[in-house]
């Protein structure tokens, strides 16, 4: 069984991005634009191509950025999170 099976794609719901990497002007604006969480700002950001059942309508032509993100690493986990979280928030309502 892949990771991928059942977290309903999580990495193509959020984007984290270091911002150790941004310039201070950039890390400023990034602070009153999204969740910041110590050196990661994390951004909910849907797929336009992500399919109601979390899968990808277009995984064979995908782009690198998704054919080069880390299944199972550490923003993987991060991302499975957030979207268990919001799923929960969700239902809680």
């Amino acid at each position: 069984m892949c990771l991928c099976d059942d977290c309903g794609g999580a990495c193509c719901r959020y984007v984290t991005i270091n911002v150790g990497a941004m310039t201070p002007d950039q890390q400023r604006w990034a602070t009153m634009r999204g969740d910041l969480e110590g050196l990661r700002w994390h951004i909910r950001s849907e797929c336009e191509h992500l399919w109601k059942s979390g899968r990808c309508a277009i995984y064979s032509h995908r782009p690198e950025v998704c054919r080069d993100f880390d299944v199972g690493g550490e923003y993987c986990k991060d991302a499975r999170a957030r979207w268990k979280n919001e799923r929960a928030d969700h239902a809680d309502k």
